[in-house]
């Protein structure tokens, strides 16, 4: 692998590294398997007693599947990096610390991820059985899932966490960012369709238009086959478009959080 990858090795040691990091017992996983089962299937449980039919019940269900491959908390580790100093050993890096953490995310990512994928891929099957049966994707809808949309979904998360972290670095108190954290995780689930898919929502279109919503709703548009060849590339090119803007906002709003602890002598 290091002959392979030569220069570009360390960021596979980062993935690697942080894999083994996180890795946890049979214990731990099995709790995080029964809890996004017990949550997938309560979202489906209420949407099925109002008469809801296949399609939502596929896209909450899919949904959650694929939430959960691309889930990121990327804000908890860079608020407590901050919080602690030790984001000051990130910065005396030569590799920018953006680079380095995203790497650093996808190892730690890995194993979790896939460990909830299992709970929610048995939520799945439950839902199917009880509930209504889950429609199959169209032709190729797996393969733009899984390599177009999961990085953008992944990535915009990335740069929101960074934003969100960073905020740390404007309040006073750190439990003042424990309600930041807190309310960001709660709109999260409503902005990216989580718990109601957003063209059910009250003017769609703006919500649908949101960053948040790359996470899951456009994915599952794309999965149960409601976006033509055209819709779909444009909502690529749009997720890739919100990369940038995310990306730059995420710069701005770190390196103003760096200036202002520099200029109270922290």
């Amino acid at each position: 692998m290091n002959n392979f990858l030569q220069s570009n090795y360390k960021w596979w040691y980062c993935i690697k590294y942080n894999i083994n990091r996180v890795s946890t017992g049979i214990f731990g996983t099995v709790l995080q398997y029964a809890s996004n089962v017990l949550s997938t299937l309560a979202i489906v449980y209420v949407w099925y007693k109002t008469g809801a039919g296949s399609e939502i019940i596929t896209y909450l269900t899919v949904g959650k599947v694929f939430q959960m491959l691309a889930s990121l908390s990327y804000f908890g580790r860079l608020s407590d990096l901050i919080a602690s100093g030790k984001i000051t050993n990130l910065l005396l890096f030569p590799q920018s610390l953006f680079k380095i953490e995203i790497f650093n995310a996808i190892g730690v990512r890995v194993l979790k991820n896939l460990s909830g994928v299992f709970g929610s891929l048995i939520g799945l099957l439950i839902a199917g059985i009880l509930f209504k049966p889950i429609l199959p994707p169209q032709i190729g809808g797996i393969a733009i899932l899984i390599f177009v949309c999961l990085p953008i979904a992944f990535i915009i998360q990335f740069f929101i966490g960074i934003i969100i972290g960073a905020s740390i670095f404007f309040v006073s108190d750190k439990r003042d960012f424990e309600g930041i954290a807190s309310s960001y995780v709660a709109v999260l689930a409503i902005l990216s369709g989580s718990i109601i898919p957003l063209n059910q929502l009250f003017y769609p279109q703006f919500f649908q238009s949101l960053p948040f919503a790359w996470i899951i709703h456009h994915p599952m548009q794309i999965y149960l086959g409601n976006y033509s060849n055209i819709e779909i590339l444009y909502s690529i090119l749009r997720g890739m478009a919100w990369i940038l803007v995310l990306y730059i906002l995420a710069k701005i709003v770190f390196k103003l959080g760096l200036k202002k602890n520099e200029s109270v002598g922290l």
